[in-house]
């Protein structure tokens, strides 16, 4: 009995000893995972997130200080309860942040993370970011507890946002640009962004240059090509670039680019991205063609006029001395005939210099009434010279063709212009050129419209038709746009069938074209008509006036012209002191301003202008008649002229007959 009382005391004592050990060990468990706890939310509150901790059974929720900080709250101002956090989230992101809570408590994600706006104390929203993790579940795998942190990530929500309206305003903004805004990345090569107006000047998608940039290297012009490539990956790396180059598109056009690129670097200063801007300069280069165009033109008609002042100073001694050869022969001397031919050949001379003249605007274009078909002549004969015999070339004029209003200079050039263009589309092979002239009228009732934009009325129709290679419907559109050819460098400059439809447009006319590939081309020319007869080219020569002694100042630089002119004006009665310097007849004039019935000047003299000279004549005298004599007047000189006193204009070459109808005219109307 007392050994069995023994055991059991010892069994009591071994028991207590396990308990009080297991008591120690519970106790240094919970000690260890209430440091564990307090170091790991001492951590977070340190890290600067708030902390909470849900018992999903309970719903109870422990909300850490830093949690409740965030909101603006005090301890004991927040209640550890899960519909206190509930009732704190924004409306409109309720439903989105359950729906991520349910998948993570129910396995279908392994964690739970939800950005979404929470109300703090004072009633406004912030925006948080939420990670949490189910820490324990049941035997059946239900979730015991949750634990999680909440992190302010307004300011970066913020800043998102910004950056958002940032991106909307530069897509905004590269959308609706004329210039192309392109990105590129340096490692991939790959185009990051390129905007819309790509499209509209490439002709060429978007996604195709995404897909392949090469693209943008192969529309490059082949003779501009190596030069944008060497430059572009080489300075685009440094420096950057700025570079005009053309494209070609795919329906074969032709448009100038201005590029410019940038490199865009990092942190530590390396390339990652080349940005840049191209932008359609082709209608500036247009103007800039057009500008230096319009410098040669000025520049040849400075030359042209140099020119024609030379050679109707020849024609002047031609026609003088011609002229005073037929006074000299005697009616039915066998030399007359052979007079008449110089002087016929002479006339065509002066003609010439006068084209010249108003082809390059030194001279006003003279429009009247006019015949075609003589026009039609003098350019084929023309043309014959120069065209390949393989090339045959016809004119038919239409005996019934009316006369038209018109500067016969400018249809002149509208005939050489579309001949030659006829010429070169033959490439080189034999073919037809023919002009032809008839009479057109178009009905009141032309329903069918068989003549687009022509009102209806009477016209002389003027064509250039051609067995050429013609042109495709795409080329038909432009061919009358300034600088438009499809000739290869070199051969053309654009301005020719745009220069044809101004001369056309400014006579009040109309012009149509025909062509087809593989078929020839015609072009049509509509000209209002009149019926009205044109002045005959030549008509007898009136009598001449012969002077009554009067005696004339005459002034030339051109020694053998005052030679001339002195013999011509003696011969018809006048007399004549003639001098080469202007500084020496001012001052004979000065010498006596009384002496001199007239003054007759050149217009072009070194050291002093015939305008000048007349000036100074002006200040002496306001009554004698001034003449000024010049090979070619511009409007400007004119009015200048006038309006320093001077009596009367005189073109060279002067011939007797000018000299008696413009002196003696003068000094008929003085007489009583």
């Amino acid at each position: 009995m007392a050994e069995h009382a023994s055991r059991l005391e010892e069994k009591v004592i071994d028991r207590t000893a396990a308990l009080e050990a297991d008591i120690v060990r519970r106790r240094r468990i919970e000690e260890a995972l209430r440091q564990s706890e307090e170091r790991w939310h001492f951590a977070l509150e340190g890290a600067g997130d708030g902390v909470w901790d849900w018992d999903v059974r309970t719903n109870k929720v422990f909300f850490s200080k830093r949690w409740k900080s965030m909101l603006g709250y005090d301890e004991g101002e927040v209640q550890d309860s899960l519909s206190e956090w509930e009732q704190r989230v924004h409306p409109e992101d309720k439903a989105k942040v359950i729906d991520t809570l349910t998948d993570h408590l129910e396995g279908r994600a392994p964690v739970y993370i939800s950005e979404h706006r929470l109300r703090n104390k004072q009633g406004d929203y912030f925006w948080i970011l939420v990670r949490g993790k189910v820490m324990a579940r049941d035997a059946e795998g239900k979730p015991l507890r949750v634990i999680g942190t909440h992190t302010d990530v307004t300011r970066r929500k913020e800043a998102e946002v910004v950056a958002l309206e940032m991106q909307g305003r530069f897509r905004q903004l590269a959308e609706n640009i004329r210039e192309v805004f392109w990105l590129t990345d340096v490692a991939k090569t790959q185009v990051l962004y390129i905007s819309p107006a790509f499209e509209k000047i490439w002709g060429i998608s978007c996604d195709a240059i995404r897909a392949t940039p090469d693209l943008w290297l192969k529309s490059i012009h082949p003779e501009d090509r190596p030069r944008i490539e060497e430059r572009a990956y080489k300075r685009q790396m440094t420096s950057g670039y700025d570079e005009e180059y053309r494209i070609v598109l795919p329906d074969g056009s032709i448009r100038w680019i201005h590029d410019r690129a940038f490199p865009v670097t990092d942190e530590k200063g390396v390339i990652y991205r080349v940005a840049g801007i191209a932008e359609d300069i082709t209608d500036r280069r247009s103007l800039e063609a057009q500008f230096r165009q319009a410098q040669k033109m000025e520049s040849l008609g400075t030359l042209s006029g140099g020119i024609a002042h030379d050679f109707n100073n020849i024609l002047g001694a031609i026609f003088g001395n011609l002229h005073l050869l037929k006074l000299d022969l005697k009616p039915g001397h066998p030399a007359l005939s052979s007079a008449e031919e110089i002087e016929r050949a002479a006339n065509r001379a002066k003609a010439l210099v006068r084209q010249i003249l108003a082809f390059s605007r030194q001279q006003p274009k003279a429009r009247q009434v006019v015949p075609l078909a003589p026009v039609i002549d003098e350019v084929v004969g023309l043309l014959r010279a120069s065209i390949p015999a393989g090339v045959e070339l016809e004119k038919t004029c239409h005996r019934n063709a009316p006369n038209v209003i018109a500067d016969t200079t400018q249809i002149h050039q509208v005939l050489l212009n579309l001949c030659t263009n006829a010429w070169h589309a033959m490439k080189g092979k034999n073919g037809r050129i023919e002009i032809r002239l008839e009479s057109v009228t178009v009905p009141r009732d032309d329903k069918a419209g068989r003549q687009p934009r022509l009102h209806p009325g009477h016209y002389a129709c003027l064509s250039v038709i051609d067995t050429g290679e013609g042109m495709e419907p795409g080329t038909l559109e432009r061919i009358f746009e300034p600088f438009f050819t499809t000739k290869p460098p070199g051969l053309g400059t654009g301005l020719g069938l745009s220069v044809v439809h101004g001369i056309v447009e400014s006579h009040d006319g109309v012009i149509h074209v025909d062509s087809e590939l593989g078929k020839g081309t015609t072009f049509r020319i509509y000209l209002p008509a009149v019926h009205v007869e044109a002045p005959l080219e030549s008509s007898p020569a009136a009598p001449l006036i012969s002077g009554a002694g009067q005696r004339i100042l005459f002034l030339d630089d051109e020694a053998p012209l005052v030679d001339l002119s002195v013999r011509m004006l003696k011969r018809l009665g006048y007399q004549v002191d003639a001098y080469t310097h202007p500084n020496a007849s001012l001052a004979a004039f000065c010498a006596d301003p009384t002496r001199y019935d007239m003054v007759i000047t050149d217009l072009h003299m070194p050291g002093m202008s015939g305008l000048e000279f007349a000036q100074g004549v002006r200040k002496l005298s306001s009554k004698v008649p001034i003449v000024l004599s010049s090979g070619y007047m511009s409007d400007d000189i004119a009015q200048k002229a006038r309006g320093i006193g001077i009596t009367q204009l005189l073109h060279k070459p002067s011939s007797l007959q000018d000299f008696s109808e413009s002196i003696g005219g003068l000094f008929k109307t003085k007489q009583p």
